[in-house]
């Protein structure tokens, strides 16, 4: 059960990132939605602030928790926005 549901999972990431644009737009939407944990330790370090670097824990420790896909957001996004520029992309070739 466990293999199936892992196909499953890789081949949904096959399926949303199967051509480059859709893999640039990930690595932005996944940069963009972890950069509460980043940003605060990139700036927690620079400036030794020990509360950037606990809210940076924090922030890390709710989303490997349980229950909280941060993945599966991100696909979502990804897959939303990928949709819309293809649509977007499509209006403009009428013209």
């Amino acid at each position: 059960m466990v293999k199936k549901l892992w196909k499953k999972l890789v081949n949904f990431f096959k399926f949303v990132l199967k051509d480059k644009a859709s893999k640039i737009i990930f690595v932005i939407v996944f940069l963009v939605m972890s950069s509460e944990v980043w940003l605060c330790y990139l700036l927690g370090f620079i400036f030794q602030n020990a509360w950037l670097l606990g809210i940076a824990s924090a922030c890390w420790l709710f989303w490997l928790g349980p229950f909280t896909p941060f993945l599966p957001i991100c696909l979502a996004i990804t897959a939303g926005i990928r949709a819309l520029w293809g649509k977007l992309r499509k209006k403009g070739e009428h013209k």
